[in-house]
């Protein structure tokens, strides 16, 4: 059989295309029909538009790449709830450079870790002890108390202040 040609075979219901180096299919508007799965396998795979470009599944669209995926546009938009998980599922890690800005709430499980200053524009409440610079907010004392209008020494420690792990690790 020569490298290059079209095989009908109605009787077979499929039609092969063989092309060794590259093949070109220049169109208005091309469809593929598929009616149970379209399948491509080859080492690499690109699709280009001018415009705009729309993947559409029913139910489920799922990108996979077996060392990394990216995504890069100048902005880029996400819609509808997202979860990230890390490889297999479970609990992974994430990092952003740059700056994030989230506009509703945020709730956070676990610990939080802050490595640079925190303004809070609002109200701030805490259900357990606040310590700043080893002083607990609720077991410091004032040394040298007087009753009447006179003004209190800065606070020191409490004597029932235990520094946990985490206050230790982010100090």
């Amino acid at each position: 059989a020569p490298e290059t040609y079209v095989e009908m075979a109605p009787d077979e219901k499929r039609v092969t295309t063989r092309a060794p180096e590259s093949a070109v299919v220049e169109t208005k508007e091309s469809t593929v029909n598929a009616g149970e799965k379209a399948v491509t396998n080859t080492k690499a795979f690109e699709a280009n538009a001018s415009q705009t470009a729309s993947i559409t599944a029913g139910m489920t669209a799922s990108l996979f790449g077996g060392a990394q995926a990216n995504v890069s546009a100048p902005q880029v938009g996400i819609s509808g709830n997202l979860t990230v998980t890390g490889e297999g599922g479970g609990a992974g890690n994430s990092s952003i450079i740059g700056n994030v800005r989230i506009e509703g709430n945020l709730e956070v499980t676990g610990s939080l870790i802050v490595g640079g200053d925190v303004r809070v524009g609002g109200g701030l409440e805490a259900k357990k002890d606040v310590v700043a610079g080893c002083i607990s907010l609720i077991n410091h004392a004032h040394p040298g108390v007087q009753p009447g209008a006179g003004r209190t020494q800065p606070p020191v420690s409490g004597p029932s202040l235990k520094q946990n792990s985490f206050i230790k690790e982010v100090l």
